[in-house]
C-alpha cells in the first residue's frame, strides 16, 4: 500500500481513509489505540473481549486449538451418533 495522507480537521479529529479501513476491516464504533514510536504515530485496531472468555485466548488455548485443527484435518475424529455412545467411548 502507499502513503495515505488525512488531515487533522475541528476538535483534532482525522478521518481514517478508506483504502486503511478496509486493508485492517475498521468499521464505524471499532477502538484503537494510539503508540507514538521514534516519532511515529502507530494506530492499532482493537478487539474487546468479554474477561469470561479471555481463557480462550491464551497461549496455551491458542495452541490446543491448533493441534486439534491440525488432528480433524489429519481425519483423526470420531463421528458420534448420540451423547450416549460418546459418553460410554469416554468412560472407556
Amino acid at each position: 500500500m502507499g502513503i495515505t495522507t488525512a488531515k487533522i480537521v475541528r476538535n483534532f479529529q482525522v478521518t481514517v481513509p478508506r483504502s486503511v479501513r478496509k486493508l485492517v476491516h475498521l468499521e464505524e464504533g471499532d477502538l484503537v489505540d494510539f503508540k507514538v514510536q521514534d516519532g511515529d504515530i502507530i494506530m492499532t485496531p482493537l478487539s474487546v473481549v468479554k474477561k469470561e472468555q479471555a481463557y480462550a485466548f491464551s497461549p496455551e488455548w491458542q495452541k490446543a486449538i491448533k493441534k486439534s485443527e491440525e488432528e480433524i484435518s489429519r481425519g483423526h475424529y470420531k463421528v458420534y451418533r448420540s451423547g450416549k455412545d460418546m459418553e460410554r467411548d469416554i468412560e472407556g
